[in-house]
Order: C-alpha cells, then sequence, then structure tokens
C-alpha cells in the first residue's frame, strides 16, 4: 500500500442515526456507514506526510462498516436509484474488519483513491458483458445484473415491473402515478372517434389498447414479435404489426399523409443511447417516416423518462428530499440525450416543437406505498412529455 492516498471531492457524507455517517460516491453510487474511527482513518491515511507507520495506533483496533450497497434499480426502473439500502435492519449488513481490511474495503467503495488514472479510465463503456474494469453506462450495468449476476430475462423483467400479471394494468408505483395518470386524462382530452393513430414502439399494447377505448383507430407496431404476441392476446382493437423500427422502410407500408397522430412511449432514448451499438437503430429514418405519414395537421407525441432527473439519487428527508446532478452535457451513466439535443434532433427533421410539458406525480389517492418515491416526484419529474407538428415543404 503506497501511502499517502487520495479523496476526491466524490465524496459526501451524511449525519446518520446512531451516530453514524454515510460515505457516498456520488460518480460511482458506491456507499456505506461507518463510524467516526473510519472517518478519523481516511484523514489520516490521506495526510502527505504520512507513512504505513503513521497508522500503528489503528493496529489493535476493529471497524465497522454497515454494506448498505445494493443495485436498487433491480426493483424497477423507477425504483429509488440511490443504491442505499436506507431501511437496513440492525447489524444485518455490519462488517467488523481490521486496520488492513478496512482500507481495502475502502478502496473497494472508491473512498480512498491509489491510482487515480485508473480510477478515472474506470469511467467508460464496458467492452463486453463480462467486463469488469470499466463501470459502463446504466444499460450496461443493469444488463450485467440481470443477464450474469441473475441470469433473468430483460424483456421479462420489463413487462413484470411495470405492468400487473395479466398486463392489464400498470403496477401500484410510479409507473401509475406519473406516466399512468397523465396519460389517463391526456388521451380523453385529445384523442377523437375516428383518428388514425400509430403506436411505436407499442411493447405489449398497453397504450395502444387505451387510445383504443377512446374510439381511435390504432395500429401498433414493435420489433419484438413476443411483445406483439402478447399485444395480440391482449385486444380485437387493435392491429399489430412486427417491424424494424428505425430501418429501410420500416412504416411503407403506411400511406402517405394518412395518420392523425403518432405516439412514442419510453423508446426514443433507445435511438441515442441503444443498447446494443452494433444494431443502433437510425432516428433519422424513423422521423423521416413519421413525417411522411402524418396528415398536414397531424400530431407527433413523445412521452419519454425525464432527461435530467431520471436516475438521479434520492436523498433528504421524506418531506424534503433532493438530488445531486453528476452529469449533464457529457454522459457517461446516463442513457438519455440532454432535452436540447433530443428536440433539435427532432425539429432537424421536419418538425416544430408544439408542447413541451414536464410531468410530475399525480397519484397519492392510488395507495403507492412509495411514500420518499411520490415526494421525490412530486418535486422533481420523472417523464417529460412533447408534442410536435410535421414542417411540411
Amino acid at each position: 500500500m503506497q501511502l499517502p492516498l487520495k479523496i476526491f471531492k466524490d465524496i459526501i457524507i451524511q449525519f446518520m442515526p446512531n451516530g453514524r455517517f454515510l460515505i457516498y460516491n456520488v460518480f460511482t453510487r458506491n456507499n456505506f456507514l461507518c463510524e467516526n474511527d473510519t472517518i478519523l482513518l481516511c484523514q489520516k491515511l490521506t495526510e502527505p506526510d504520512e507513512s504505513s507507520n503513521s497508522i500503528s495506533e489503528f493496529k489493535n483496533k476493529i471497524f465497522k462498516v454497515w454494506d448498505l450497497e445494493y443495485f436498487s434499480n433491480e426493483n424497477g426502473l423507477l425504483a429509488d436509484p440511490t443504491r442505499v439500502k436506507w431501511n437496513s435492519e440492525g447489524d444485518k449488513n455490519l462488517k467488523s474488519l481490521d486496520v488492513e481490511g478496512v482500507i481495502s474495503f475502502l478502496i473497494e467503495k472508491n473512498v480512498l483513491i491509489g491510482d487515480i488514472k485508473l480510477y478515472e479510465s474506470r469511467f467508460g463503456l464496458k467492452t463486453n458483458p463480462l467486463d469488469s474494469k470499466h463501470f459502463g453506462n446504466f444499460h450496461q450495468q443493469l444488463g450485467y445484473l440481470l443477464m450474469i449476476d441473475r441470469r433473468i430475462d430483460p424483456t421479462q423483467w420489463w413487462l413484470d415491473q411495470k405492468f400487473t400479471d395479466d398486463r392489464n394494468h400498470l403496477r401500484e408505483n410510479l409507473y401509475k402515478s406519473v406516466q399512468g395518470n397523465f396519460l389517463k386524462k391526456f388521451f380523453p382530452e385529445n384523442i377523437k372517434a375516428g383518428m388514425k393513430i400509430i403506436d411505436i414502439g407499442c411493447g405489449i399494447g398497453f397504450y395502444a389498447n387505451r387510445m383504443a377505448e377512446e374510439g381511435a383507430s390504432v395500429i401498433g407496431i414493435d420489433p419484438s414479435e413476443k411483445y406483439i404476441g402478447i399485444a395480440r392476446n391482449n385486444t380485437s382493437n387493435v392491429q399489430y404489426y412486427v417491424k424494424p423500427l428505425g430501418k429501410e422502410r420500416c412504416l411503407e407500408f403506411l400511406e402517405t399523409n394518412s395518420i392523425d397522430a403518432v405516439f412514442i412511449s419510453d423508446s426514443l432514448l433507445f435511438y441515442f443511447v441503444p443498447f446494443s451499438l452494433k444494431d443502433k437503430p437510425d432516428i433519422k429514418l424513423l422521423l423521416e417516416e413519421i413525417s411522411r405519414i402524418l396528415k398536414p395537421s397531424g400530431r407527433f407525441w413523445s412521452i419519454e423518462p425525464h432527461y435530467t432527473f431520471w436516475l438521479s439519487p434520492w436523498f433528504g428527508e421524506n418531506e424534503r428530499p433532493f438530488t445531486i446532478l453528476t452529469e449533464y452535457k457529457n454522459r457517461k451513466f446516463l442513457v438519455t440525450p440532454t432535452i436540447s439535443d433530443f428536440v433539435s434532433t427532432i425539429t432537424a427533421n421536419k418538425f416544430v416543437l408544439s408542447i413541451f410539458k414536464e410531468i410530475y406525480a399525480d397519484g397519492m389517492e392510488n395507495g403507492i406505498g412509495d411514500k420518499k418515491g411520490i415526494n421525490y416526484a412530486s418535486q422533481f419529474p420523472l417523464w417529460h412529455f412533447f408534442e410536435f407538428l410535421p414542417q411540411k415543404e
């Protein structure tokens, strides 16, 4: 061990009950609880004139640390993304470590840094699914957890965290309180009987069915045969097609100037940061087709996870939530564009922005038990809605 070690300003310390402290790296999201002696050790290890002999006073010391870290989004894309087990019980997560053990633990948690260049180099994309040398973006971290660690089918997991088992309802979580309640009001106010609507990236057809209930003639399109199979089993009022969205002529079966509205939910982010760079869909091709099929009076509706606040950590008391933003323009962890990049991409391809709304939680009456999530989503929008109009030549 080469002393002194380094502590970057990437670390925050929060007071916690029972005289403990939460140590949190806001970039890597590594975290744990400790007592004051661990903080004093960190201070000693980072003093510029210290040597290994200088920590001899801790030689026989046993340090208590509580490892609270877990990949909280395993519980859903809208679960608390902070990765802290806030309600950890007793000493279930307690580690009792000697001085060498706690130093190794602090280095593992990216609190103490020995090799600065190595630490900084880790903020990059994973080169393969088993790459442990890079943190990777959110897609890669979630994919590793589901496919490598948990051996879970990601497509099945996505359905389970959003929909009830019968796939006919949203679960009692923030999907329902934010996105669901917004669209529950939006559809009756904006969809008239007889309208022709295309739901692009329709998945299992949940919202395609809701729009059809308003009297619209709806076509749902998705590249997943599995999702379309479920959609066809759940309705008789919507036409469903499997098509390679974002590829050449993906909507060629639809007539020019024939559609009143195009609806896309939770899908356009993948055109900016796809799961796989080997098969990146082309948003320009998709937008060209949307522009072609829309009537001159048509509308293009997009509702997406908020490109600033989705996946930002939830700190603070339930009644006074706050967050910490660690990146915006240059993204290494986030898997969305910036709002300006998103809007400029759409408007550069024959559209003009008509409406922009940030969507907040609306649904305490639904019995959603996630008080912290509701309060956070009431202060920081987790979705936003865009309406674009075609700019015909």
